[in-house]
């Protein structure tokens, strides 16, 4: 990194509209940088993971790094 780098942490999405209250930086990095928070409540329908696992390609999952959803 160049010495004067610097990162905003707040949220990029700003505080109004529909995505107010989004996370920042610090705060994305904590739940997505931890692979047990980073898919909590991504499928909150049963019904949407059953699709999923019928549905996705295993390989083409596999090749860009994706994880496969627990059974």
């Amino acid at each position: 990194m160049r010495p004067k780098f610097r990162y905003v942490e707040d949220s990029a999405k700003g505080q109004t509209g529909p995505h107010a209250g989004s996370a920042g930086f610090l705060a994305s990095l904590v739940t997505y940088g931890n692979s047990t928070l980073r898919n909590k409540d991504t499928l909150k329908d049963s019904r949407d993971a059953d699709y999923a696992r019928a549905t996705f390609d295993k390989t083409l999952m596999d090749t860009f790094g994706y994880a496969l959803l627990p059974e």
